[in-house]
């Protein structure tokens, strides 16, 4: 190779080698291997321009040196473009290694129609460069007749002699294949993150504008302070205030010192356990004239979190009660001024009662030791006598209630065989039930518990006579009594009209009567059965019952045995 174009094939190198740099955008990394084989080339064939000679060593090493850069280099010579020199590189990249002494048209018949022949026959006759970027060429790298998409960074050079006569090109290629994988990937990863992102913010959107909306008061807080960071207009209604954000709970509501709030949020903060109230009273000053109006409320303190689990806040929410414990506290007199009521009114019937009922046993027996009696005055005094013990039961109840409500209604307990009590108690109403028919099942063994034998009568009384008054006429009642080795029972079973399914988990509750279906029907003001439940409470035994409506009823009665 003559001296002068040594040096220009290596000007050209170098030419290439910068204009490739930097029209591609080359990674300074990955260019600089590129840049130092092309400095060592000039070093070793060009130690002085006046020393330049022809040497076949020197045009070994140059050939050499294009070997080794770690891009993929080609040189095509002639207008036919046949390849006199590939590097490894451009080997791997171009899926050939048979390439030097064949035409590109030759190796790759699957460019025609690509555009790659005509740039490349352009370069040649022109002498302009071609130089790109991720372009994108189908080719049959593994020799399957399947052309497979590969983008390239590509430059085609013209290669000329000393006298400036282009004698070939020069091609520099990168196979950017994993790059351009990476960045879709990235991008790809950009993307989802932005939608996720986009997501995250439409949710706090969605949350904020269901806490906005939401009839409960709500606030959050930050940090130690206790910062507002978040109110919404239920709960400035609640504090009537304002522009909290970025305050402080104690400078946005100083009122609260001393209600024992403050100290709540510290301690949710620091222990990252929550606190609820329910009906807590709380004094605001909501018309900024330093008078305090009460509320109550129902809330929850509970900690927020980070991602990293620890506390950077409270959340609040809170439910204004105010009208709703004002209706039960008025609701609560209420029943007190009714119970005071009942019970003097049921104290100051008791003495004209009892006298009324002395006075027709004195007249009975006048009338009966005179001979004067008939029998419809005999069934007026009998009637009248009848009555008057049952409006007796009635203020009887009626104390009894008021006792309760009192906590003034006692026991006078001792041991006693609750089936011999249950068998005299029934044998009596018999009597007094003309006779009804009541079938009686006593236990095998004494059933002896710890009891107020008058307070147990009349529990049973009261039950036996409900299911005697809910039965037709002739329908079965029976009373069993049983018990085992820590409890015992009585049961009343009637064959009466029953009680409606809505109605059984309120029958125990005082002054509640069924207003539909055939029990409705009957007299009673809703006491008894309260009554009965409450003393069997207190003697820690256990009153239920099943009912299916037109059936009949199932009265339980549990005590536990001495």
């Amino acid at each position: 190779m003559p001296d002068n174009d040594l040096a220009q094939q290596i000007e050209n190198v170098r030419a290439h080698t910068n204009q490739l740099v930097s029209q591609l955008g080359a990674d300074p990394d990955h260019a600089a291997p590129l840049l130092q084989a092309v400095a060592a080339l000039e070093q070793q064939l060009l130690p002085a321009p006046a020393a330049l000679h022809t040497n076949a060593d020197q045009h070994s090493q140059f050939l050499q040196l294009l070997t080794e850069v770690p891009t993929g280099v080609a040189i095509l010579s002639g207008q036919e473009l046949r390849y006199t020199f590939t590097n490894p590189i451009y080997n791997q990249i171009a899926g050939r290694t048979d390439m030097v002494g064949k035409t590109l048209r030759e190796l790759y018949p699957e460019l025609e129609g690509q555009g790659i022949h005509e740039i490349l026959d352009g370069v040649y006759t022109t002498g302009v460069a071609f130089i790109t970027s991720e372009i994108m060429i189908q080719l049959d790298r593994d020799g399957d007749g399947i052309p497979e998409d590969i983008y390239y960074d590509l430059s085609y050079r013209p290669l000329r002699a000393a006298d400036g006569t282009i004698t070939g090109v020069i091609v520099y290629a990168l196979d950017i294949g994993d790059r351009r994988a990476l960045e879709q990937e990235r991008a790809r990863v950009l993307q989802l993150t932005q939608q996720a992102q986009q997501a995250v913010e439409a949710e706090r959107e969605r949350l904020l504008r269901i806490l906005h909306q939401a009839s409960a008061a709500i606030c959050t807080t930050e940090g130690p302070q206790h910062v507002f960071t978040f109110t919404n207009p239920r709960y400035d209604q609640l504090v009537g205030q304002t522009g909290l954000l970025g305050k402080t709970v104690r400078v946005g509501l100083p009122e609260i010192e001393g209600q024992g709030y403050f100290e709540m949020l510290d301690n949710v903060y620091s222990s990252g356990v929550a606190a609820i109230g329910n009906e807590v009273l709380i004094q605001f000053d909501r018309q900024h004239t330093g008078t305090l109006e009460q509320a109550f409320v129902n809330f929850i303190y509970a900690p927020l979190r980070d991602t990293n689990g620890v506390i950077t806040g409270v959340f609040v929410h809170a439910v204004d009660v105010t009208e709703l414990v004002a209706a039960r506290q008025a609701a609560e007199a209420a029943v007190v001024v009714r119970d005071q009521f009942l019970s003097i009114a049921a104290h100051e019937l008791k003495t004209p009662l009892t006298t009324i009922l002395g006075y027709v046993q004195v007249l009975q027996y006048r009338m009966r030791r005179a001979g004067t009696v008939d029998d419809r005055t005999e069934r007026t005094l009998t009637m009248i006598g009848a009555q008057g013990q049952r409006l007796t039961r009635l203020i009887d109840t009626l104390m009894d209630v008021a006792r309760i409500n009192q906590g003034h209604l006692s026991l006078e307990r001792a041991p006693l065989d609750l089936a011999s009590l249950v068998a005299r108690i029934v044998d009596e109403l018999s009597v007094v039930l003309h006779k009804r028919p009541i079938e009686v099942t006593l236990a095998a063994r004494s059933c002896i518990v710890w009891g107020d034998s008058l307070r147990l009568e009349q529990v049973i009384v009261n039950l036996v006579q409900n299911a005697v008054k809910y039965s037709p006429a002739g329908g079965a009642v029976t009373v069993t009594v049983d018990c085992d080795a820590t409890q015992a029972r009585v049961i009343i079973r009637d064959s009466g009209i029953g009680i409606p399914a809505a109605a059984l988990s309120r029958v125990f509750e005082r002054y509640y009567r069924v207003l539909d279906g055939a029990a409705s029907l009957q007299p009673g003001m809703g006491i008894g059965l309260s009554v009965v439940k409450d003393i069997i409470t207190l003697h820690g035994g256990t009153v239920s019952v099943e009912s299916t409506e037109g059936e009949g009823s199932t009265f339980s009665v549990s005590l536990p045995l001495l």
